[in-house]
């Protein structure tokens, strides 16, 4: 229907175009609403059913009863807010329904339900990526929304390889998702996984744990999730030096041993100990605590720089000589401090964090932080500086909320907030990223993670300012 003109043709086939075509009279200084649907199913009956459920119930109904229950869904628990702009606090709550929103029935989390990328690079975002989903979850997990958060963790008891590694990303059904990771590299077969991927699930797994006590969902998939999984990070290693093999890094662009990845391993071994002393396996216990801790010495002795005063982006073991990919980045930082390897006021994190305040964070422009210095994906141009991330900025607020001693230590913090209420649309939807100086969203837009970011980190902050004995997180 170019001519925007619906020819009224009895059927058609092939590749058909559709338009709603409606007469409406409105009189100057009045207005008029009308109601239109579409009827999904998988049979002509239960299409005829839903219609006839519409027909018999009313739109404005339906739309009432929606909009009361997503209310009360996101009021369930009453947050203080102490000191937050209204901004702030109606992005969270909008966070709250595009994170649920992007749930499925079965568990699934996609990372967006954007469509522009389809039109423009013939692929999209609407995979479930382990990492995403898993950030995800535990956001959900802080906000109470626990049956959602347990039925991701299902989803992904049921995609786990044999082997105990999850692959690049899945299809909304469970079925493999396509990759860019080749199965051969340089002529020798390698999986093509990211590592943090399997590793990010242990330890948000913990984390729901923590939150539910939930033990007998934790004994049920304990042998074929959270064991089979740990083994694998600890086989999956060197025994010389501690480190993990290769893997694809977080922004599924390079292939070493990147420090996110594994400090995130570190951290999901330390989940998976966890998990066993609760069940009262001691011999796994110490086997992944012991695993952990070499690979923590690995950490400081083989992917700290002190030339660089920072952790490096990755290395790789090639004919005995140590590669060494020195670029600045904003990963490599706060997976140090995220899953613990070491506190927030080491005296490494310390000089690593100046590192990332001088060389990575923006200065001009719209501020905020990219993910690593040089970064080109969606970048403008090269003249301009690499475009800010709303996940790496709101990391950088996530240390500034562990480094606070008093409630005056957090306004830089709720700048952040601001600043990314000043960025995000209209509607509270937030992209992948931003441009430089402009601040217009940039790649997919919504992306479930930079919200499920956005709401551990004003958690966080809450958290702190119950900590300082200034106000509750959350009101009885």
């Amino acid at each position: 229907a170019q001519d925007g003109t619906l020819h009224k043709n009895p059927i058609e086939h092939g590749s058909v175009d559709s338009v709603i075509g409606l007469t409406l009279r409105v009189e100057k200084g009045t207005k008029e609403v009308f109601h239109y649907w579409v009827a999904l199913g998988e049979s002509i009956r239960e299409v005829q059913q839903l219609n006839s459920y519409l027909l018999r119930k009313s739109p404005q109904h339906l739309i009432k009863t929606t909009r009361d229950y997503w209310t009360a869904w996101v009021n369930r628990r009453t947050f203080s807010f102490h000191g937050l702009s209204k901004k702030t606090v109606r992005l969270f709550k909008h966070s709250m329904l595009i994170i649920r929103s992007h749930v499925g029935d079965n568990g699934s989390i996609i990372a967006s339900g954007d469509t522009d990328l389809l039109q423009h690079g013939r692929g999209t975002y609407s995979y479930m990526w382990p990492r995403d989903g898993a950030f995800t979850a535990n956001a959900l997990d802080r906000v109470g929304s626990f049956n959602a958060s347990k039925r991701f963790f299902q989803f992904c008891n049921d995609v786990i390889t044999d082997e105990g590694y999850f692959m690049h990303k899945y299809r909304p059904d469970g079925s493999l998702g396509s990759s860019w990771h080749p199965w051969i590299r340089q002529g020798n077969p390698e999986l093509p996984i990211q590592e943090d991927e399997t590793a990010v699930i242990l330890w948000a797994l913990w984390q729901h744990y923590e939150e539910t006590k939930d033990l007998e969902f934790v004994e049920e998939i304990y042998n074929s999730l959270i064991e089979r999984a740990a083994d694998f990070l600890v086989h999956y290693t060197y025994k010389d030096t501690g480190l993990p093999y290769p893997s694809y890094d977080l922004w599924e662009e390079k292939y070493g041993i990147t420090t996110y990845t594994t400090a995130s391993i570190y951290g999901a071994l330390h989940a998976a100990a966890n998990f066993a002393a609760l069940l009262g396996k001691e011999e796994k216990k110490k086997l992944y605590q012991d695993t952990a801790e070499r690979m923590k010495e690995a950490i400081i002795k083989n992917l700290y720089n002190e030339e660089l005063g920072m952790f490096v982006k990755l290395i790789n073991f090639r004919n005995g000589e140590v590669e060494c990919d020195r670029v600045i980045d904003m990963s490599s930082f706060f997976g140090v401090v995220r899953f613990g390897v070491l506190p927030h006021d080491h005296k490494l994190v310390k000089t690593a964090i100046k590192t990332i305040e001088e060389q990575l964070c923006l200065k001009n422009g719209i501020t905020g932080v990219p993910r690593y210095v040089g970064d080109n994906y969606f970048r403008q141009s090269k003249d301009m500086p690499p475009n800010p991330w709303f996940i790496t900025t709101l990391w950088l607020a996530q240390y500034y909320i562990m480094e606070a001693k008093s409630e005056k230590d957090l306004d830089i913090v709720k700048e952040i907030f601001n600043w990314v209420s000043k960025y995000a649309l209209s509607t509270g939807i937030l992209s992948e990223q931003l441009h430089p100086f402009s601040g217009k969203q940039l790649s997919a837009t919504p992306l479930t993670w930079s919200h499920a970011e956005f709401l551990i980190t004003v958690l966080d902050y809450l958290e702190k300012l119950e900590e300082l004995g200034i106000a509750q997180a959350v009101e009885e």
